[in-house]
């Protein structure tokens, strides 16, 4: 009797041993949500890059307009200025673009900018003067890859959900 019993726990052990059924679902429920967290978060960092380089080549054009002395004396403002960005970009929002545009007499007196400064404004400046420029565009974000310190040009606005990418152009005006 005893070995009948073994006999049969041991073909019931083999049994469910051998059977496999259902471990491929169990595999997939492990392993589907970090693959779907790693290809969005490569995806999302390549959209901030993209971000980035468009709004980043786009401001070049709008700050040689300060740069070259057109936007002095009120005749291009912060609306014109971010309408140039904006024309250049389709994909960008610009309702979530930010334009910060101040005037300093010298290089040293530029102070260091924290991530999240800035209220929009715009002063162009005179002749000679050092301009810093910057766009700070509010970027949607699908997953939190980006906040692990990956990317270089975005911040964090604290949320998960939104983070800043940030263009910055420092020059001096030329004479006009």
């Amino acid at each position: 009797m005893v070995n009948a019993f073994k006999s049969n726990l041991k073909r019931r052990f083999v049994k469910y041993r051998r059977d496999d059924d259902g471990a491929t679902m169990v595999e997939t429920a492990i392993a589907l949500p970090i693959f779907l967290v790693v290809v969005f978060g490569i995806l999302q960092w390549a959209w901030i890059f993209a971000m980035y380089a468009m709004l980043d080549f786009s401001h070049e054009d709008a700050a040689r307009l300060v740069q070259t002395g057109q936007a002095s004396g009120g005749a291009v403002t912060m609306n014109d200025y971010k309408q140039v960005v904006c024309d250049q970009n389709p994909l960008l929002d610009c309702d979530r673009l930010k334009v910060i545009v101040d005037s300093y007499d010298d290089f040293s007196s530029v102070p260091t900018f924290r991530r999240g400064d800035g209220t929009p404004r715009f002063n162009p400046g005179e002749g000679g003067d050092v301009i810093v420029a910057r766009l700070h565009y509010s970027l949607p974000v699908i997953t939190n890859i980006s906040l692990l310190g990956m990317n270089p040009f975005v911040f964090s606005t604290g949320s998960s959900r939104v983070q800043w990418v940030i263009s910055m152009r420092v020059f001096r005006n030329e004479f006009f």
